[in-house]
Formats: structure tokens, C-alpha cells, sequence
């Protein structure tokens, strides 16, 4: 492992924007997780963003 630190609110800045092209909501707010899950694994942040299990719908 190296030291370099990168700067995470710039890699969210740069690569995570909600696409306002997108005529529907729920792809909008999908494609949005989706680019989210990408920034993660594509940084190999996974260990560092857990979340927590679903018990019904609301969450």
C-alpha cells in the first residue's frame, strides 16, 4: 500500500453528478447509485462504505 491519500470530495465532485437529461426519476436516481457504486469499486472504497441491511421497505 502506498501513502498517497486522494482526495475524495474531488473524485466525487468530478465523477458523481445527478444526469438532469434523464426524463424519469427512478432512472435518474438509479443511474446516480449506480455511478455512485462505480466510483467506489473502481477506488476500491468498498471497506470503507458498509451499508446496513434493508428490514422492509422503509428501510
Amino acid at each position: 500500500m502506498n501513502d498517497h491519500v486522494p482526495d475524495v470530495e474531488k473524485m466525487f465532485v468530478d465523477r458523481l453528478a445527478m444526469d438532469t437529461s434523464e426524463k424519469g426519476v427512478h432512472a435518474r436516481v438509479a443511474n446516480y447509485f449506480i455511478a455512485f457504486d462505480k466510483l467506489v469499486e473502481d477506488n476500491g472504497w468498498a471497506t470503507w462504505v458498509v451499508r446496513a441491511s434493508v428490514t422492509d421497505a422503509a428501510g
